[in-house]
């Protein structure tokens, strides 16, 4: 099976972890027997948005090469769907809200491009994955996959030596927050909810008289420093207001180091019944801080590791269900074909 990536995220020489996932993700499912596959990558954030237009031309010249078409993200699939016919195309998303997809502060070009992508969505050669939630029986050619962890790379880590190589005070006491950077600025994202986040660490050391504690950023790190700040941490705080299947909990998980997080995406279903991680039914600072001091004063080990086999979320096991959604997309999408043209044919 040969399968072409078009991506419009990638790791590059001034972005360096740059959706690092999406690399991942192909690197896996790439590194499987029987498949191989190739990379167009529309680099924005060092190119401008004229590598759009670039790459036009690169997918015309060369989709008819390959069995399935892989895009990522919706600006991909509409760039995709201009000029590739006869191949199955399959598109994966952020999160549920297609809006999501689509970053540009005017609400009424978001809400058309959104609209767009659900028509798009209704075609029979294009499929999706969802990595937020299950797959309801109404949802035609739609996937459940969410985004594996490396855990050879993310693993149980002393925490002494995870904060002096970090060069952090082995003394305190500290809450992680991660921040995808996605910016040549390397701002921190909005739906992040930073400013809730340093609330929550400002009621702790107020009203909890939890002076020793500190925030750690995690942002624009080079990827094999990254398991260090998860080791450093007491704990992982995630406030976002939105998520499709958040990353840094299953690294989080892999490390062995305690989640809270407000009820976004597939958290629930990933850790709801793992002992030393909760979710909070509300965003609100002062709830999210009862439950932290609860979790920092509990001063557990757990061993939260072991559910990222047991639920399937490695990055191998993921490659795998990727593989045969592949198969599976190929003997839906053919069978349809060699159905149509017997029908068309006998007419």
């Amino acid at each position: 099976m040969k399968v072409l990536f078009i991506v419009n995220g990638y790791p590059n020489k001034t972005l360096p972890e740059f959706c690092i996932f999406t690399k991942e993700q192909i690197e896996s499912v790439l590194s499987l027997p029987n498949i191989t596959g190739d990379i167009i990558k529309i680099n924005v954030p060092e190119n401008g948005r004229f590598d759009y237009i670039r790459a036009l031309a690169k997918i015309k010249r060369i989709y008819r090469d390959y069995d399935i078409v892989h895009c990522f993200h919706g600006y991909t699939l509409i760039l995709s769907s201009m000029i590739i016919r006869n191949k199955p195309i399959l598109v994966s998303f952020l999160s549920d809200n297609v809006s999501n997809e689509f970053h540009i502060n005017n609400r009424l070009l978001r809400r058309l491009l959104a609209k767009y992508t659900y028509k798009l969505l209704s075609k029979k050669n294009i499929y999706k994955v969802i990595k937020s939630r299950p797959v309801q029986s109404y949802e035609k050619r739609s996937f459940y996959l969410p985004n594996g962890v490396d855990t050879n790379l993310f693993s149980s880590l002393s925490k002494i030596e995870a904060k002096m190589f970090l060069n952090l005070d082995i003394n305190k006491k500290y809450i992680l927050f991660v921040n995808s950077r996605n910016t040549k600025s390397g701002g921190i994202r909005k739906e992040k909810r930073y400013d809730i986040f340093l609330k929550v660490i400002e009621i702790l050391k107020t009203k909890y008289k939890l002076d020793d504690i500190d925030q750690l950023l995690l942002m624009g790190i080079e990827r094999k420093k990254v398991p260090y700040y998860f080791a450093a941490s007491e704990l992982h705080l995630l406030v976002s207001d939105f998520e499709g299947s958040p990353n840094s909990i299953k690294e989080a998980l892999a490390c062995n180091i305690p989640v809270v997080s407000t009820d976004v995406g597939n958290v629930r279903s990933m850790f709801g019944d793992i002992e030393g991680c909760y979710i909070s039914e509300t965003n609100e600072p002062e709830k999210i801080a009862q439950i932290v001091a609860k979790v920092l004063n509990e001063n557990k080990k757990y061993n939260s590791r072991k559910y990222i086999f047991e639920k399937k979320l490695s990055i191998n096991q993921k490659a795998m269900e990727l593989y045969t959604i592949y198969c599976q997309i190929m003997d839906d999408y053919y069978l349809i074909k060699a159905k149509y043209e017997e029908s068309y044919n006998a007419d």
